[in-house]
């Protein structure tokens, strides 16, 4: 022992250092080949819902009764926001935070709000029927916006102006702003043409709107305009690929046309060789050594923002990028339910607009999840007994004479609620959607449809 003392003695200086760079270097490994743990969350909705919404940490939708929004990041039941009219399905909505949705609807009309608006103004049955909407949380009321119907991908709501921005029709190339507190639409006539607009935000460095998209001069490349009010379009960034910003951030992530890899023989998918996170602000690429496809749904995360998720129609695993030493660190995870249970008996279904933070997502399970960092979402999403909902709403029917309930066989979470059709059907639905809303925590999961039959033969006069 006394000649190892005396062995180390005058060399405590050099074996500290040694330690200390052997434990620095086990950290830097640690952190290097650690990946940044992610978990899917059940919503216990379904996915063929064209309400449901997320933004930040809110979750909105409608349940065939009432507009609600809850939580992701504590637990609390829902909050009502509006309702207590009967709407046709909804098949497209923009949300404009807790003031109101922008809607798109199918074409079962009859006994609707729709019905009525159109009948007073005169609308014909096609117009009716290709029509966007606005239902108002502050009066409970519907209003038409116009003839034409809501583009499926680019929309935006600045919360700051109360402006809703959203493009029109199948081709997307119209933009509108609706004002949230004048109830007004205009169109913004831009002074550069688009073949196609793909996003629609504020700007990552002033608040003015900004436009992604493929200019007609320029079909190869995507770039990104700022727009005034006029429809001034002055441009900001201009890449030869495409460019997919994440809501809210400097960033996005930049597939350049250099890099496709064309798929060989028919019906082949173009790839690209690797991708890039941009940073809008400076410029600088954190360049991504993977193979990209166009199908991905993706986000930033970290204090920065400068990390990138993404998770793409391979079933099993999710990719995070990050930046370590001077170089990134492209890493793999297990996609798992925050239950603990294995992802990889449904596929991922790639139709969801990009979220800052998240990623909300449809599976082929027919349902959604929410897909964020481990132990973001503390919400409870569990939902109520059926037989326990449909006593529920059976009490709220009582004085409605006639009123039947149950729940539909195919669909338990799908509760039917058949009315007579008379004088006193939409004052019995405001009251019944009143009453069923004081517990919006059992309703959660659950969808109420409306129907209504003449009392003298028995028919169904509107589902």
């Amino acid at each position: 022992m006394e000649n190892v003392a005396e062995w180390i003695a005058p060399r405590r200086k050099k074996i500290a250092i040694g330690l200390g760079l052997g434990t620095a270097i086990l950290v830097l490994l640690i952190l290097f080949f650690r990946v940044d743990a992610f978990t899917m969350t059940r919503l216990h909705l379904p996915s063929d819902n064209a309400s449901v919404s997320v933004d930040g940490d809110t979750l909105r939708a409608y349940n065939g009764a009432y507009f609600y929004k809850k939580s992701l990041a504590k637990e609390a039941p829902p909050t009502v926001l509006g309702g207590g009219v009967k709407l046709p399905e909804i098949t497209q909505a923009l949300w404009a935070g807790d003031s109101g949705v922008l809607l798109n609807f199918d074409q079962s009309l009859a006994g609707t709000a729709v019905q009525d608006i159109a009948t007073k103004k005169g609308l014909p049955y096609t117009s009716t029927t290709a029509s966007t909407w606005y239902f108002d949380f502050s009066t409970d009321s519907l209003q038409h916006v116009g003839s034409y119907l809501l583009h499926d991908r680019a929309r935006y709501f600045d919360k700051e102006k109360k402006m809703l921005y959203y493009l029109e029709g199948d081709d997307g190339q119209v933009l509108h702003a609706f004002s949230t507190t004048t109830k007004r639409d205009r169109v913004i006539p831009l002074s550069v043409n688009f073949s196609a607009i793909t996003q629609l935000g504020t700007c990552y460095d002033s608040s003015l709107l900004c436009v992604v998209g493929r200019p007609i001069a320029k079909p190869s490349h995507t770039e990104i305009y700022s727009v005034k009010d006029d429809g001034t379009a002055k441009k900001k960034i201009s890449l030869d690929g495409d460019l997919y910003l994440v809501p809210g951030t400097a960033y996005g992530i930049a597939l350049m046309n250099e890099d496709v890899e064309a798929g060989k023989g028919d019906g082949m998918i173009i790839e690209y060789a690797k991708g890039a996170l941009l940073n809008l602000k400076t410029g600088e690429k954190l360049t991504i050594n993977k193979r990209f496809s166009p199908g991905i749904l993706y986000t930033t995360y970290g204090e920065d923002g400068d990390k990138l998720v993404f998770v793409g129609n391979l079933n099993e695993e999710y990719t995070t990028v990050q930046r370590h030493f001077l170089r990134p660190s492209v890493q793999y995870g297990r996609l798992v339910y925050s239950n603990g249970e294995k992802f990889g008996s449904s596929a991922i279904i790639i139709d969801s607009p990009p979220l800052k933070g998240s990623i909300l997502l449809k599976t082929t399970d027919e349902e959604y999840s929410i897909f964020a960092p481990k132990g973001q979402v503390k919400a409870d999403f569990s939902v109520h007994a059926s037989d326990a909902v449909v006593d529920h709403v059976e009490g709220c029917t009582d004085g409605v004479d006639g009123a039947r309930v149950r729940s539909d066989e195919e669909s338990p979470s799908k509760i039917m609620l058949l009315l007579p059709d008379n004088s006193s059907l939409r004052a019995a639905i405001a009251r019944v959607t009143d009453c069923i809303a004081k517990e919006a925590d059992m309703m959660y999961g659950y969808t109420v449809a409306f129907s209504s039959y003449d009392t003298k033969n028995g028919k169904i006069t509107s589902y």
